[in-house]
C-alpha cells in the first residue's frame, strides 16, 4: 500500500512531501505434525550429543555418530547394544533413529 501526504511545519511554511510506505504480511505458521516415538525394546536410537551414561561416564566423539538397538529397558535406564558397546544411558539422553519411512 502507498499512501502520499502533504504537510506543512510548526511554523506554517512550505508544505513538506512524504511518502508513506506500508506492507502487509500475511502471519506465517509452521507446523510439526511428526508425534513422538516412544522408545522401547528393539528400537533404534542414537544418543543425544554430549551425553554421559548412566552411570556418568563421557564417551568418544563416534558414539554419538551412531545408531544403536536398545537390548534391555528398566525404568529411565536403556542398555544399547549389547553386542557393540553395551552401555547403559538415560532414556532421556536418547532419540528415536529415523528409519527413513
Amino acid at each position: 500500500m502507498r499512501k502520499t501526504s502533504h504537510l506543512t511545519d510548526r511554523s506554517g511554511h512550505k508544505p513538506q512531501h512524504f511518502t508513506l510506505f506500508a506492507f502487509v504480511c500475511a502471519p506465517v505458521f509452521f507446523i510439526h505434525t511428526k508425534t513422538p516415538v516412544k522408545i522401547g525394546v528393539g528400537s533404534m536410537v542414537r544418543v543425544r550429543q554430549g551425553a554421559k551414561s548412566y552411570t556418568g561416564q563421557n564417551f568418544a566423539a563416534f558414539v554419538y555418530r551412531h545408531t544403536y538397538r536398545v537390548d534391555e529397558l528398566k525404568g529411565d535406564r536403556a542398555v544399547l547394544d549389547l553386542k557393540g558397546i553395551c552401555t547403559a544411558f538415560k532414556v532421556s539422553d536418547l532419540t528415536a533413529a529415523d528409519t527413513g519411512s
